[in-house]
């Protein structure tokens, strides 16, 4: 799956700021944004992918019916709802086909940690705010009175970010730190993630899901990922089931599923081949297992229109 790590690569040259001042975060209005689309870009976001950087879709009005497809879910875009995309979550766009796009309302955020002001690795960003977890669903709608202060401060971070002023760089990783907690304040998933102490549930409820990540494309048994962080399968699954909500057999099969669709959306592999990146030894294993997770077996997955 191709992974794109520049954010000023990714979105149209018309659209973005100062690069050199901010190599590391963008902030876009979704009417120009919708305006700069042209079929090289809609095409290449239609094919899922990752992204090197995290983002935040903050739409307003969303006028051009178009369906949203982050990790195993896939949404429709209507208005005043926020999306969530990590980089560990493959994306994509499909777009209806429309005659002509009507300028939608709002903004799109994305950022790689560096632009915080409280430094933090991608590993943390997902722990502490709980919204870019794969696990969790990646779509909120919000009412009018909780995307009123959200979108004062992307309000703010845009005119900053065209300011070319002095410290606009740091009072950026100020509202952004400001931004992200207040989702976690309006989605109400707080937590008190320890820096230290590894026998705290969502400590090891965390650093399972970093493990499942780290391994690609092989998904591993519980038992293994318990041996590798030094607790028990009970223990793990414990843990896990009481950070998350989710058994941890559950977190496997989503995100099995998850690199199972993005090698299936890749043309040039056959279905024996991604059966053998995934670790199946014989190919109607992973047939079953695909058509057991989605009603749909591997070709007819490959040959649906979204």
């Amino acid at each position: 799956m191709k992974i794109i790590e520049d954010i000023y690569e990714y979105y149209p040259e018309t659209v973005l700021g100062n690069k050199d001042t901010f190599p590391d975060f963008a902030i876009i209005r979704l009417d120009k944004l919708t305006k700069s689309l042209d079929d090289n870009h809609m095409e290449k976001i239609s094919k899922p992918h990752l992204r090197g950087f995290f983002e935040i879709s903050i739409g307003l009005d969303e006028p051009n019916l178009s369906y949203v497809n982050v990790g195993s879910a896939q949404f429709p875009s209507i208005a005043r709802n926020i999306v969530f995309v990590s980089p560990v979550q493959p994306f994509s766009v499909i777009f209806n086909r429309l005659k002509e796009f009507i300028p939608g309302k709002g903004y799109i955020l994305a950022f790689k940690p560096s632009v915080l002001t409280a430094k933090k690795r991608s590993f943390e960003i997902m722990n502490t705010f709980r919204f870019f977890n794969s696990y969790a669903f990646p779509q909120h709608i919000l009412n009018s009175a909780n995307i009123k202060p959200i979108v004062t401060i992307a309000d703010n971070l845009y005119n900053e970010y065209n300011s070319n002023m002095p410290c606009s760089r740091e009072i950026i990783g100020g509202y952004m730190e400001v931004l992200l907690h207040s989702f976690n304040r309006i989605l109400k998933l707080v937590i008190d993630l320890p820096e230290s102490g590894s026998g705290s549930c969502d400590y090891i409820a965390a650093n399972f899901e970093r493990k499942v990540i780290e391994g690609g494309n092989r998904v591993y048994t519980i038992a293994r990922y318990a041996e590798e962080l030094n607790v028990s399968t009970n223990y793990l699954s414990e843990c896990v089931k009481k950070s998350t909500g989710r058994s941890a057999k559950q977190i496997l099969l989503n995100h099995k599923l998850i690199i199972a669709k993005s090698l299936l959306q890749q043309p040039d592999k056959t279905i024996s081949d991604v059966a053998y990146e995934m670790g199946f030894t014989e190919t109607t294993n992973f047939t079953k297992f695909f058509k057991r997770m989605t009603g749909q077996t591997p070709n007819q997955f490959r040959a649906s229109d979204i």
